[in-house]
């Protein structure tokens, strides 16, 4: 059965281990997730005929929809393509902002296709994280690649102290271009030569309030300090114009 054409096209996060059943040599999938099931007959009001993309961490699936029953929804595969790392790669390090601006910053981190998003924990970010809002963040992360379709999902590494992190940087990011966000920095898009194509990036903002004096010491250098505008910007602004900018 052709798919129906609509101007927009659902996807879907899945678990392949335990949401659906391979039939007939990967060409039929039927879905058995209760609550896959319901998302598609109660919430996206999906009919057969017409098509949904299932995507996980390692695949997307391009499904047209043939049959719908109570407990299970069979599908015929249309594609399956890998997921592939956005480049240039781009790694985050975030301070651990308040529970809002942490999760609004980590969709934004999925849209722009970062690799790596890595915690941490300064003088004057929040100190208490635990495995609930770990888990929460990934939660996060499928809502936005559904919502976005850029499937990658960055890996989100537990929060480690600033200081830590900056040992590690002139190692395990040697190659990087490292960019700092501060309001004392040169003018980010005056300078063409921070953001050429072909480099992968590690990308550094404050919590709110800003770094302190000791902590900024440590950072310059590594890292180049670039001002992304001529205002003081809310951490979680200043992290997705950053990210967006070095993707664009």
């Amino acid at each position: 059965m052709a798919p129906l054409h609509h101007g927009h096209e659902f996807s879907l996060f899945f678990d392949s281990a335990q949401d659906i059943a391979v039939h007939d040599s990967a060409k039929t999938i039927t879905i058995i997730s209760p609550e896959l099931i319901h998302r598609i007959t109660s919430v996206l009001r999906l009919k057969t005929g017409e098509s949904i993309i299932f995507f996980d961490k390692i695949q997307s699936l391009s499904l047209t929809i043939t049959d719908i029953h109570k407990k299970t929804i069979t599908c015929i595969l249309n594609e399956r393509l890998p997921i592939a790392i956005p480049c240039p790669s781009i790694t985050l390090m975030l301070p651990l902002l308040e529970r809002d601006a942490l999760e609004e910053v980590i969709y934004m981190a999925v849209v722009y296709g970062v690799k790596t998003v890595q915690l941490l924990i300064s003088e004057k970010s929040r100190k208490i994280y635990t495995q609930k809002d770990h888990q929460r963040l990934y939660r996060i992360a499928q809502a936005a690649s559904e919502q976005s379709k850029q499937f990658y999902q960055p890996q989100i590494e537990q929060p480690v102290a600033l200081q830590k992190a900056i040992l590690s940087v002139e190692t395990a990011y040697k190659n990087y271009k490292k960019l700092w966000c501060d309001i004392a920095g040169g003018p980010i898009l005056k300078n063409r030569a921070l953001i050429a194509e072909q480099e992968s990036y590690l990308l550094i903002v404050g919590p709110e309030g800003d770094f302190t004096p000791e902590e900024k010491i440590l950072l310059n250098p590594p890292f180049t300090p670039v001002k992304l505008t001529n205002t003081v910007l809310r951490a979680r602004d200043a992290a997705s114009l950053l990210m967006g900018i070095v993707r664009v």
